[in-house]
């Protein structure tokens, strides 16, 4: 990078142990990032006050002072002026993630003021939807307000996946460019071919958007023609309980098994040779588990999500179906249990391998200081 190393400051709503796929993106990213001698520090929200050193990325946590569904949260403002004030000196660059996050107006506020590129992570496909008109109201205002002023005032804005650019577009005029969200590819591959296996899989966390009651219908509907057919679902949330009735509902005791929380490993391990389902109905803005999936040998069947077009037409093992198409949905699965693609390449992952995304983002932050 001309003008010596960088140093980004990333101000971020939450950060790990925190989980989501936004910590996972920004984490993965800042580690890397020092790995290539470049530093890294972080500027996130949690119940107490504190610095810490993540394994080479300075991370300091600030109080909440307003939390709304660990989206619509402030620091105290004290401690913000006072930290945030002293961290602007020698800092670079200053990176954001998801417009509507109040974290990412302080954080435009605060390039501005340090006099440095600002270069924004958008992550999110569509305005904010949940059950509530309300809440959904008061969602489309903030991204009107001060979610637009954030992609129109940063430096740089990216987006991670075509679809989320396109509502970039939408919402803001601007030009984003797309920038996904990475894996490291190879630690999903186990050694050796991968075998096809009559193993149905479902990741995500147990909510009803994330369709888990689709997956279980799928289940239901093949464990009488697929011979040794299994299905685990891999995650937690406040379904949990209701999931469980399902496959006792079922009679699928013998077939699926509800996993809860697990480790990459395991999680590689039941997703190789299988067939990862993703029947999600939510506003995506491109799920790292389909690169995962992918990475570890399995086939995909997905919901037309974000992300989802742009893995098939790169040639990835990927069946897109119409959102709601249980049927369609069945007739894929089906498909791949009994004629199996092949497993995708690494090679032909590499777009979303990691390392090709740090070169790519430490190009971005090079461009960004002559913008």
């Amino acid at each position: 990078m001309s003008g010596g190393h960088p140093h980004v400051l990333f101000v971020v709503t939450n950060y790990p142990p925190h989980r989501g796929g936004v910590e996972q993106h920004v984490s993965s990213l800042a580690h890397r990032l020092v790995a290539r001698g470049a530093a890294a520090t972080v500027v996130c929200l949690g119940e107490q006050e504190g610095v810490r050193d993540d394994d080479g990325v300075l991370v300091h946590t600030l109080r909440r002072r307003l939390d709304l569904g660990d989206v619509l949260a402030l620091p105290e403002p004290l401690a913000w002026r006072r930290v945030a004030g002293g961290l602007a000196d020698g800092v670079t660059h200053v990176s954001t993630h998801t417009r509507f996050f109040p974290m990412s107006w302080l954080g435009l506020r605060l390039a501005r003021r340090a006099g440095v590129p600002l270069v924004h992570t958008e992550h999110g496909s569509d305005h904010v939807r949940t059950p509530s008109a309300v809440v959904n109201a008061g969602a489309l205002g903030v991204d009107r307000t001060m979610g637009r002023a954030v992609l129109r005032g940063a430096t740089e804005v990216l987006a991670v996946s075509d679809r989320v650019a396109d509502f970039v577009r939408r919402l803001s005029g601007r030009d984003a460019e797309v920038f996904g969200n990475g894996v490291d590819v190879a630690s999903w591959r186990g050694a050796g071919p991968v075998e096809p296996a009559p193993r149905l899989v479902f990741v995500g966390r147990l909510v009803d958007e994330k369709g888990w009651r689709a997956f279980l219908d799928v289940a239901a509907r093949l464990a009488g023609e697929v011979p040794g057919l299994t299905a685990v679902l891999a995650g937690d949330g406040p379904r949990r309980a209701e999931v469980e009735a399902e496959v006792r509902r079922h009679d699928l005791g013998g077939v699926v098994q509800v996993l809860g929380m697990v480790d990459h490993a395991e999680l590689a391990r039941h997703l190789r040779g299988g067939v990862y389902v993703n029947p999600t109905t939510a506003a995506e803005g491109f799920q790292t588990t389909q690169i995962e999936a992918l990475a570890a040998g399995a086939r995909v069947v997905s919901y037309d999500v974000a992300g989802a077009r742009m893995l098939r037409d790169a040639g990835a093992p990927l069946a897109v179906v119409a959102p709601g198409d249980e049927q369609t949905l069945l007739t894929q699965v089906r498909r791949e249990l009994l004629a199996p693609s092949p497993a995708a390449t690494l090679e032909s992952l590499a777009p979303w391998d990691w390392e090709v995304l740090t070169d790519r983002y430490l190009q971005v932050l090079d461009r960004s200081r002559t913008a």
